[in-house]
């Protein structure tokens, strides 16, 4: 039998104090690696392609895939066009009105870095231009769409003298200067007699007694056939700044293009069967749509300044037999006042129209429109 070893006091000391070095160099080994050994589980995003065993974080879009758009109704087919090529922000929150907008300074803030502006044009959203030109770090380019899409002049009863003289001194004259595209007149004529579309040429020819023509509308969003027009603009300016990716461009916005097309005849039959044809509106902006659905406007409240004008434009609403008195959802004004006051009088439903959609129930352009159809038919079917 081997007698046990005996160890003296020191040497245990000793012993211990061994192990606890070797166990802190293994902690300290421990610290050193497990930076690199936690981010190696981390997962990989699209920014280490490349890039062996780095991770990178991922990083805002540049300013070079920046594209900025005034309206929800045109920002909703840019977005579509541009897929994940470009970084779409919209300048006009869903529900404000267009006309007279504010942006907020983290809009402005936005807008500084965006590289491409696409706006309506004709002074509709003015606001976005001089947002644009205050807010850019570097000259910055507007694409006006009104430029490329064929437009309709103002109805007879859609404006005021007075609006109508505004009009012309506004934007009108200066339209005809670059209102063409590929040689096509830019501007089109209402008959609302007769319910049809014809051209007015260059847009220079005015009555015998030298009247001005009615100016321009620029409302043009409100009709998917002219929306359709558009696209081929919104991807030319969207191939100027990714040149490589135009064909993909082009691709979107013929889908788009079939897809406005089948929208616009779905409209068009699902009013077809309407009984009640003739309407009043809140305000000068609901041509396109009544045009397409052939709708006569007989009147408009915006044009009544007066006691004496609301009076005259009642009684001749009540001769039109309007059926139905329109006003757009986010103009509450006294335009929205006087309509409603018409209404009354009439007896005829007042319909709420939303012409920019962007909300949880019209967060596409097509499903505005139908909502559209539908408070449409309700009244006038």
């Amino acid at each position: 039998m081997v007698p046990a070893q005996r160890i003296s006091a020191p040497k245990v000391m000793r012993c211990m104090e061994s192990e606890m070095r070797r166990g802190l160099l293994f902690i300290f080994a421990l610290a050193v690696g497990a930076p690199a050994s936690c981010e190696r589980s981390r997962p990989k995003t699209g920014a280490d392609s490349g890039n062996k065993g780095a991770v990178q974080q991922v990083r805002p879009a540049p300013a070079a895939s920046r594209v900025a758009v005034s309206i929800f109704p045109v920002y909703d087919l840019v977005r579509r066009v541009a897929g994940s090529d470009f970084e779409v922000v919209l300048a006009l929150p869903p529900g404000q009105p267009v006309v007279g907008h504010r942006p907020t300074a983290a809009v402005l803030q936005t807008l500084a870095s965006a590289q491409l502006g696409i706006a309506v044009g004709m002074d509709v959203d003015a606001w976005f231009d001089q947002a644009l030109r205050s807010a850019a770090k570097q000259r910055i380019r507007v694409i006006h769409l009104t430029d490329h899409v064929t437009l309709r002049r103002y109805g007879e009863r859609e404006l005021s003298d007075a609006q109508r003289k505004n009009a012309w001194h506004e934007h009108g004259d200066g339209l005809h200067q670059h209102a063409h595209d590929r040689g096509k007149a830019m501007i089109r004529g209402y008959d609302h007699v007769h319910g049809t579309v014809h051209g007015h040429g260059h847009g220079h020819e005015h009555a015998q007694d030298d009247e001005p023509p009615p100016p321009p509308d620029p409302h043009f969003w409100t009709d998917p056939a002219r929306m359709a027009d558009a696209l081929g603009a919104i991807a030319s300016s969207l191939g100027q700044l990714r040149p490589a990716l135009r064909p993909a461009f082009e691709q979107r916005a013929a889908r788009l293009s079939a897809m406005l097309g089948r929208l616009r005849q779905t409209i068009e039959g699902a009013a077809g069967p309407w009984r009640k044809r003739t309407v009043a509106a809140g305000r000068s902006d609901l041509g396109y749509l009544a045009d397409r659905l052939r709708l006569t406007i007989a009147g408009v409240a915006a044009t009544a300044v007066s006691a004496h004008d609301r009076h005259h434009l009642g009684r001749r609403l009540q001769r039109a037999k309007a059926a139905a008195v329109l006003t757009t959802a986010t103009a509450h004004d006294s335009n929205s006042e006087v309509a409603t006051a018409l209404a009354g009088e009439m007896g005829a439903p007042l319909v709420e129209v939303d012409l920019l959609g962007g909300t949880t129930d019209s967060d596409r352009y097509e499903r505005t429109v139908m909502r559209n159809i539908r408070r449409l038919a309700h009244a006038l079917r």
